[in-house]
Order: structure tokens, then C-alpha cells, then sequence
């Protein structure tokens, strides 16, 4: 039996096995009949399930209401904004997020610092605590905007004056895989005197 062409649920034709001289002949080609100088090929209809399971495409999974998510991590490095969090020592970070399918979210992130020790020695301020939330939301085809509120807290940071604590409210537009996010702070920012009403640009 020849090559015979059978149809995919893709584009073109698939053909199927050639058989071996030896094997037996396919069910699809019943062999070559003594008073027919032609192969006949059998009739038998292929299973309609079995058409319907081969061109059949997984619909894609619903998007869930409520999502929560939670990540440990241990890394050589904690470096925001381009300078070290942890004088270039290692840092153990968690992160626990909320999402709702509309859009909001919210969540935390803990982490070990050391700048603020390297400032005063005799501070116990080694912790960084921010609390997030916001809304995404997609604006176009490809576009989303992002706007939130984000806190920076620093437990047992109370000598310093003024405080390392500082409040931001942000703006972020994504397309594709670029990011550009406009960040505003409305307090001295991480503790440095005067600089309330700092802002950071970041692509």
C-alpha cells in the first residue's frame, strides 16, 4: 500500500505510514483484489469522537476571583534604586499578595536593611516593612496602567529625625514587556531632611 494523504485538524496534508511488505496490510487499505486491478480501500468511516478529540483546542482557563500569592527568598544582595540595602550582605525576603480579578490588589514585603545601622551604630532598626496597594487595569490592547500607594516602614527607628518612614503614591504604564513608573513622595523621603515632595522615574 502507497502513501495515502490524511487531513489534520493544522494546514496541508499528513501522510500516513508506509507499510512494510512483510506487515500487514493497514485498515485503511484492505490490499489489492484479485479481479480488480485496483487497491480497493475500505469504506470504514473514521470515528466521529475520534475526529472531534484530534481538531479539539483547550479553552483557556477562566480567570480566578480572588488570588493569593506568597514568595521566600534568600538573596546575596538587597539593592533598591540602584544602592545597597544591606551593605552588600546577604538578605531574606518575603512577599504576600492579594489580588481580586477587577483589578485591586494589595500586599506586604519584609526584608532585612543595614544602612540604617550603618547611620547610627547604636540603632536597632534592621528591618524594612512596606505595605502596597493599588489598582491595574488595561487601558488598550496591549496597555495596562498601574496606580497605587506604597509605605515604607522602619520598626525601631524612632531616633532618627526625621524618620525613615516615607509614603509614595505611584503611576506605572506597561506595554509588552517595558515598564515606565513615575513614583511621588509626599513625606521626607527615607529620612533625608527636606525632601518631601521627592519623585523617581523609573523605565
Amino acid at each position: 500500500c502507497a502513501w495515502m494523504p490524511s487531513r489534520s485538524c493544522g494546514s496541508g496534508w499528513a501522510p500516513t505510514a508506509r507499510t512494510s511488505p512483510r506487515s500487514t496490510p493497514s485498515p485503511r487499505c484492505c490490499g489489492r483484489s484479485p479481479s480488480s486491478p485496483r487497491p480497493r480501500w475500505c469504506s470504514r468511516p473514521r470515528p466521529s469522537w475520534a475526529r472531534a478529540t484530534w481538531c479539539s483546542t483547550s479553552a483557556p482557563a477562566p480567570t480566578p476571583e480572588h488570588t493569593f500569592t506568597g514568595k521566600l527568598g534568600l538573596w546575596t544582595e538587597y539593592e533598591y534604586r540602584g544602592i545597597s540595602q544591606t551593605s552588600e550582605k546577604p538578605a531574606l525576603q518575603l512577599n504576600l499578595d492579594y489580588a481580586h480579578k477587577s483589578g485591586f490588589y494589595i500586599g506586604t514585603f519584609l526584608t532585612n536593611i543595614k544602612w540604617l545601622e550603618e547611620l547610627n551604630p547604636a540603632s536597632n532598626a534592621n528591618i524594612e516593612w512596606d505595605i502596597y496597594g493599588g489598582f491595574k487595569f488595561p487601558v488598550g490592547a496591549d496597555v495596562t496602567l498601574d496606580v497605587g500607594y506604597l509605605r515604607y516602614e522602619y520598626p525601631s527607628s524612632s531616633e532618627f529625625n526625621p524618620k525613615p518612614n516615607t509614603d509614595e503614591v505611584y503611576a506605572g504604564v506597561s506595554y509588552g514587556p517595558a515598564t515606565l513608573k513615575y513614583s511621588y513622595s509626599f513625606n521626607n523621603t527615607f529620612g533625608v531632611p527636606d525632601s518631601k515632595g521627592s519623585d523617581y522615574l523609573e523605565l
